[in-house]
């Protein structure tokens, strides 16, 4: 059994006694990024030892009970995030299954109805408007009237008797195919403006959905960036700007902070581009798809049903589309709104007389500079790594672009990403960038070293760095006790063997004088004893045998008299008896007569 709900339960436990608050999905990410450092199973879950579970306690509470931390704020962007995605997924997941729950009963009320053509419409009508989305529209009236004169269109109350006739696979198939002909036409009517009660502007409120979120997240990233620019420039001059001890860990949480805002908006903004790219794949064929339509049914008064219906579907299958983009564009709406509540959810400690004070010393800094013939030279001829000056196209580089030799090394406090101009390192066909010419030597050195000090790294757990470092696939599913998870068993492999078939009788294999109680066995011994001193002995000697009386054999002759034929006839006879006198005169006798046939 998954024993995190347990421990997140002594958490939130712990830490209300202390007077801080807890949410649930906080406690489970945590927790379960505390175990990061023990081996996962080809599931994803883990085993921990009975021991482990108090120091993960108390990590974790001293981990949520600061006031105004920077770290916490991070940990419960993270957590929110992780939330908010698997709410979205699980909602999806969850609509698409009742969706087709529904959209399976009303067709098979469709398939198994008959009789009563006019309800048969009618379950056509309502098995439609649910596959469009348009089952509990708001002006439904009016939106069963459109769709019942676009069905009618397409399949008369005439032909209503010749479809109930057919089997249930052709009404399966005729239905799915006739659901998309009629919302085809729908949309087409609505763009000619002689219809569409009901039917939301999806594509607008997408492209209005696309441009807001993109302004949005541009100006965020910009305020974000600009901001850790700032926290760069004062940790690498702190020494001038007088940040030490406390204050310097605080701005490093800080910074750290700001990093993974940025990196959640990045990834956000990515997606939304994505889908911006999509519909404008879209968009145009779909205007071009009705275009044509229009043409074609402006151009004659009568068009084929083979040209015009595959059509339609067509338009259909768009609209799909955008409605896909769409709920898509709104899980990162989503997301979004969860990341603007951490924008500022903290007391900054970054204050503008120390970045003053920080530009003017890094004015007076020499900045390195890198000659990439010369490393591309070197690197290449060790044969381990490969040095590549710039990154390819659409290339993502591992650890979030972050230089994971200082982290591991801790040379330097401050999580620092790769810089550009130092190029970049080819290892097992990934991509790696480093913050410094030293970094990146070391790194080509020992490179295995150091990817295997990133798995389960419990400073990267505890400090809540998984995600900025794009390891956030480390963290487990489930957590069990150790030697208490009863693992499920693999598929039971199923071999096809030749077998003979009993034909004939079958021995029963029944021992019937088998004895079970212990006395008869006792007695059946002692009998089988006793017959040793009954036992006969005897003896053949050559005398003996001439005690043989040959006087005494007897050997009777046969009796001619008794051959079958000869004296009598073979056939037996027949008695007949009955009772004679019953009737008659007074004086007459009754008496038994005995009569026998020979044949």
């Amino acid at each position: 059994m998954d024993i995190t709900p347990q421990i997140v339960q002594q958490v939130i436990a712990h830490c209300q006694k202390k007077g801080f608050v807890v949410t649930p999905s906080l406690a489970t990410f945590y927790v379960k990024c505390l175990c990061v450092p023990e081996s996962k199973d080809e599931t994803g879950a883990v085993e921990i030892a009975r021991e482990r579970v108090p120091h993960i306690v108390d990590k974790a509470n001293s981990a949520f009970t600061q006031a105004d931390s920077a770290r916490l704020e991070n940990l419960k962007m993270q957590a929110a995030v992780f939330s908010q995605h698997q709410d979205t997924i699980n909602s999806q997941r969850t609509e698409q299954i009742q969706h087709r729950a529904k959209a399976q009963q009303l067709l098979q009320e469709v398939c198994h109805r008959v009789g009563n053509h006019a309800k048969v419409f009618g379950d056509m009508v309502l098995y439609i408007l649910h596959e469009t989305g348009l089952y509990n529209a708001s002006n439904k009236e009016l939106v069963q009237k459109e769709t019942m004169t676009a069905l009618e269109s397409v399949i008369p109350r005439q032909s209503i008797e010749s479809f109930v006739a057919q089997s249930d696979a052709e009404k399966t198939k005729q239905l799915e195919e006739l659901w998309k002909i009629v919302w085809g036409i729908r949309l087409f009517n609505r763009e000619t403006h002689k219809g569409g009660a009901g039917i939301q502007d999806i594509p607008g409120d997408l492209a209005s959905m696309v441009q807001n979120a993109q302004t949005v997240l541009n100006q965020h990233l910009d305020q974000a960036k600009k901001l850790c620019q700032n926290y760069v420039v004062v940790l690498e001059n702190k020494k001038e700007c007088g940040v030490l001890g406390n204050i310097e860990q605080r701005l490093m949480d800080e910074y750290v902070n700001r990093l993974q805002f940025i990196q959640f908006l990045t990834k956000t903004a990515d997606s939304v581009t994505s889908i911006a790219r999509h519909m404008a794949l879209v968009r145009p064929a779909y205007d071009s798809l009705l275009t044509e339509i229009k043409a074609m049914v402006t151009s004659s008064t009568s068009v084929p049903k083979s040209t015009i219906y595959p059509k339609f579907i067509e338009v259909s299958d768009k609209w799909e589309a955008f409605r896909r983009l769409y709920n898509d564009m709104k899980g990162h709406k989503n997301v979004l709104d969860v990341l603007l509540e951490y924008k500022s959810s903290y007391t900054q400690a970054l204050k503008p007389g120390m970045v003053e004070e920080a530009m003017k010393a890094d004015v007076t800094r020499v900045k390195p500079t890198y000659n990439q013939v010369t490393l591309e030279k070197e690197i290449n001829s060790l044969g381990k790594c490969f040095y590549s000056p710039a990154l390819p196209g659409g290339t993502p580089l591992q650890f979030n672009g972050m230089c994971i030799v200082t982290i591991l090394q801790k040379q330097d406090p401050m999580l620092k990403p790769s810089v550009a101009d130092l190029g970049y390192i080819r290892y097992d066909e990934q991509f790696y960038g480093f913050s410094s010419e030293p970094a990146l030597k070391a790194f080509i050195n020992s490179p295995k070293a150091f990817l295997d000090q990133t798995l389960g790294n419990e400073t990267f757990a505890t400090e809540g760095l998984l995600h900025l470092l794009d390891l956030g696939k480390q963290i487990p599913s489930e957590v069990f006790l150790l030697g208490t998870r009863q693992k499920e068993l693999g598929p039971v492999e199923v071999v096809m063997a030749e077998a003979g078939t009993q034909t004939g009788q079958i021995d029963p294999y029944k021992d019937y004088k088998y004895q079970w109680n212990e006395w008869e066995l006792r007695r059946l011994a002692l009998k089988l004893a006793d017959l040793r001193n009954k036992r006969t002995h005897s003896c053949q000697t050559v005398q003996s045998h001439f005690k043989r009386e040959n006087d005494t054999q007897t050997f009777p002759k046969k009796q001619s008299g008794s051959q079958t034929m000869i004296d009598q006839a073979t056939q037996p006879k027949h008695t007949a008896q009955f009772i004679a006198g019953l009737r008659g005169d007074p004086t007459s006798k009754i008496k038994v007569v005995k009569v026998e046939f020979d044949e």
